[in-house]
């Protein structure tokens, strides 16, 4: 695909402002290592040429921004071009100002340093040389990524051996019997220098971005080898998605492994660990057991006078042994309400790991945390009385919580949530067990081998209309500039 009218323009005027920038270093260079050795003759005329070019570079960046913003190259990419060409602009501006400052201020006792002065010039004209080869590269539809990026990587690494050369001769200079206003002189002409190569490093951090973004393409009008179309996005997407529920599936195993390693442990080492624990409370629902009310009852239907006095006696000295009641049941409250957090933990992970690839509810995640350890203790509270529970009822109506959930797959970490917690205050804290590894797992399978979830469909429908749209943008500038070329003139 040609290269459209006015993005040849832009490319022109880059080029015409790079020149003019590489002019103004080398005239630059050229002054200062005669001034480093003492040679005065002809610093002021190096520094009016300077001064020159740079207001010529000014100019010439102003036509390429109102040629961008009247339609060259896409929109999406005119802000990185822009960004792009003015940070090279800069290096003008440095340039600049190195000579300003040598050439009104003039620091002495610089023939003492010229090899370093020298060499530091040197590498900044070498610099300057990889800066423009990687921009070359960049408008070049020929070139490729590979050969913008070991260019870009050239100047990172000359400026970072100036940056080394700057701290030696520092260090040198302020170790020397020169006054202090001397050797602050001395150090301020020696900033300036490098200052050139340190604004250099920004185009470059720039230029790698634009690599990073794939959009290098579409500012040399396009390299179909660089793109992916939506399908093979969708794919990769899927497939890291996959990833990382896999590692996730591991990770959920190993913290169940752990929890379970450690409640075996207590229950071995603690003797009356597991009557603790809110356990057994499925039998109760399900309307079978072998609890003492029931032991009670059948004596009292069969038994004499006697037997039914043992099974008293012997249910009093038990929970009198146990401790005061209250105690007992705020024991069983705290242990329900530690279980929901760490039972709710993995759950959490999960909800993140799903949503990897879309927007999620921050507010889900840390809701569906502490929302069993409130409602078990709401369940402890009603659980014997039905006046209690419509009192809540009425209370939860009037109060009118409403919340939008972004994905209806949400809502399954709330009910889950809200099971868990019923599940801790009425004592069943296994079904809780279950129900949370299943969900778990469930989640984790469905998610990570089905089509995903609606958010993220929603996602990779976005991105397929900004490509669309992408599109019909190119068309229509390719559809102008062949109208352009076949009109008469």
């Amino acid at each position: 695909m040609k290269i459209l009218k006015k993005e040849k323009q832009v490319v022109e005027l880059s080029n015409d402002h790079l020149d003019k920038t590489g002019e103004a270093l080398q005239i630059m260079v050229a002054a200062m290592r005669r001034y480093v050795t003492g040679d005065l003759d002809g610093l002021d005329e190096a520094t009016a040429s300077v001064d020159h070019l740079e207001s010529e570079a000014d100019d010439v960046l102003r036509d390429i921004r109102n040629l961008l913003y009247s339609g060259a190259f896409l929109p999406t990419i005119r802000g990185d071009l822009y960004r792009l060409l003015s940070a090279v602009d800069k290096i003008a501006n440095r340039v600049e100002s190195c000579l300003d400052f040598a050439d009104q201020q003039r620091p002495g006792n610089v023939e003492r340093y010229r090899t370093d002065f020298k060499k530091i010039l040197d590498l900044t004209a070498d610099c300057f040389d990889q800066l423009r080869l990687a921009l070359e590269a960049y408008f070049d539809p020929k070139s490729d990524v590979e050969t913008l990026r070991e260019h870009a990587s050239q100047v990172s690494q000359l400026e970072s051996t100036i940056d080394e050369i700057e701290r030696a001769l520092t260090s040198s200079l302020f170790q020397t019997g020169f006054p202090l206003a001397d050797k602050m002189h001395l150090a301020q002409l020696l900033v300036h220098i490098t200052r050139v190569t340190d604004q250099a490093q920004n185009p470059v951090d720039e230029l790698e971005l634009l690599s990073l973004k794939s959009i290098i393409e579409t500012a040399r009008n396009s390299h179909p080898r660089n793109m992916m179309d939506t399908t093979l996005r969708t794919e990769e997407t899927l497939a890291r998605h996959r990833k990382i529920l896999v590692r996730m599936l591991f990770k959920v195993t190993a913290y169940y492994v752990v929890i379970g390693g450690a409640v075996a442990l207590a229950a071995a080492t603690l003797p009356g660990f597991t009557e603790q624990l809110p356990l057994g409370g499925v039998g109760e629902i399900a309307d079978v057991g072998s609890s003492s009310i029931y032991d009670l009852e059948e004596a009292l239907l069969s038994a004499d006078d006697e037997e039914i006095e043992a099974i008293v006696t012997e249910n009093t000295r038990a929970r009198l042994a146990r401790g005061p009641a209250w105690l007992l049941e705020a024991l069983s409250l705290i242990y329900a309400m530690s279980a929901t957090l760490l039972l709710m933990l993995p759950v959490s992970w999960v909800y993140k790991a799903i949503h990897t690839d879309s927007e999620y509810d921050h507010s889900i995640d840390t809701t569906t945390l502490v929302l069993p350890a409130v409602v078990a203790g709401i369940v402890t509270v009603v659980q014997h009385s039905l006046a209690l529970a419509f009192s809540l009822a009425g209370i939860v109506a009037g109060v009118r919580f409403r919340r939008a959930l972004s994905d209806t797959f949400d809502t399954l970490f709330i009910l889950a949530s809200i099971g868990v917690g019923i599940s801790a205050g009425v004592k069943s804290l296994e079904i809780a067990v279950v129900l949370t590894v299943f969900f778990n797992y469930a989640s984790i399978a469905v998610c990570a081998f089905g089509d995903g979830l609606e958010s993220q469909h929603a996602q990779r429908r976005r991105l397929e209309r900004k490509a669309r749209k992408a599109a019909r943008e190119r068309e229509r500038l390719a559809h102008a500039e062949s109208g352009e070329s076949t009109s008469p003139s």
